[in-house]
């Protein structure tokens, strides 16, 4: 029986290459990316000697474009392990990937980071919307729950919000080294 791991990790959406060393370290001492769920990752004892190299994707796949979306990666040497939302990880042994990075240039980074923020950035319209509906009522007529409810819902938005800056940041950043 294969021995397995499970790790609890939070990262950020801006954070994907963060994520991605945190992945690749955890490759280097044997430990493979199965699977994705949440917060959890799963990952399979293995003795690999070939380097692996893990890397993400942001991409919002339809069930009829998703394999020509895999087979792409597959033709350059990648395997997709797992997705989650629409974050897709991908791993490749260092000697078969004809590059350490999926995205051969700066403009294609970019659009990646386009698309995040735009999904981003319609979230935060549609919990500015939701929260305007129990934002104006009364604060006497209100219990303790729902004025909590209240606060994390405001922490949501703020995280979405700083989210969309550390992203737009990103943007800009590879817009300057083009």
């Amino acid at each position: 029986m294969e021995e397995t791991k499970k790790v609890t990790k939070v990262f950020f959406a801006w954070q994907d290459e963060k994520e991605e060393n945190w992945l690749n370290d955890m490759a280097s001492k044997g430990w493979m990316l199965k699977g994705v769920n949440k917060l959890t990752y799963t990952f399979i004892k293995s003795d690999i000697h070939d380097p692996i190299i893990y890397k993400l994707d942001y991409r919002s796949t339809r069930n009829d474009d998703f394999e020509e979306y895999k087979g792409i990666f597959e033709d350059a040497g990648w395997e997709h392990v797992g997705m989650f939302g629409d974050w897709h990880y991908f791993k490749g042994k260092s000697s078969c990937v004809g590059q350490e990075d999926i995205y051969s240039d700066s403009s294609s980074k970019i659009e990646k980071y386009k698309n995040l923020l735009y999904r981003l950035i319609i979230g935060l319209i549609c919990m500015v919307i939701i929260s305007l509906s129990f934002m104006f009522k009364s604060i006497e007529s209100l219990s303790f729950l729902f004025i909590l409810f209240r606060i994390i819902y405001l922490v949501f938005i703020g995280l979405i919000c700083y989210s969309i800056y550390k992203t737009y940041g990103k943007i800009q950043s590879l817009n300057k080294s083009l």
